[in-house]
């Protein structure tokens, strides 16, 4: 995945934009005062690059859809990339993909090729603030935006995970393995556009599961 972002942002920096079929609202997107590609900073290239990749995808039959996580407040433990990245991967592969493939023997040829393609993006928001005897503090809480490429054989099963809090109401499956730790879920079709948004402190966070 990485070499081919790298082959995708080298592509739409050396070819004419309508050649490469990039929206242009994309770019004013990124940033209000470019007119280029070329006016953009690496971290936005990579940014339209993945767009580019999922609205490929789109185009060969895959429907996109974006996922939020939120996840619940521990006490006395930081919130930091690595702990919610820990807490995406684990759903996201021992309870997410063997719930929508049916089978915990997911890296078959066969049940990689129908697997959605994921690229997920950390985000930030506050916490209530709490007073402390140096003043108000604002500490951060970290949650995921995912864009989901499905593949059209598992979404007769994807579509009843679409709306808000679905994966907690689904108790009496094994999605809810992992659910202890997610506070708020969202699922939503949407188009290769939403990455833009998902990825938007992307310079910081970048797409851990290339």
């Amino acid at each position: 995945m990485k070499n081919e972002l790298s082959n995708q942002i080298i592509e739409i920096s050396h070819t004419p934009q309508e050649q490469v079929c990039i929206n242009p609202k994309w770019i004013k997107y990124c940033s209000k005062s470019a007119t280029d590609i070329n006016d953009l900073n690496h971290a936005d290239k990579s940014r339209i690059a993945l767009a580019q990749l999922m609205n490929e995808q789109h185009l060969s039959g895959r429907q996109l859809f974006h996922m939020t996580l939120t996840y619940k407040p521990y006490n006395n433990i930081k919130y930091d990339p690595k702990l919610v990245d820990k807490f995406f991967t684990n759903f996201y592969v021992k309870s997410f993909l063997p719930f929508l493939l049916q089978t915990r023997n997911i890296h078959t040829i066969h049940k990689k090729s129908i697997q959605p393609i994921c690229l997920a993006f950390i985000d930030e928001h506050e916490m209530k603030p709490s007073r402390t005897d140096t003043g108000t503090v604002y500490p951060l809480r970290l949650h995921h935006h995912a864009i989901l490429a499905v593949h059209p054989d598992t979404m007769q099963r994807f579509t009843h995970l679409v709306g808000t809090n679905t994966l907690q109401n689904m108790a009496r499956t094994n999605i809810n393995r992992f659910n202890y730790k997610l506070m708020t879920t969202h699922i939503r079709q949407c188009d290769a556009m939403c990455l833009l948004y998902a990825s938007k402190i992307y310079s910081e966070y970048p797409d851990f599961l290339q």
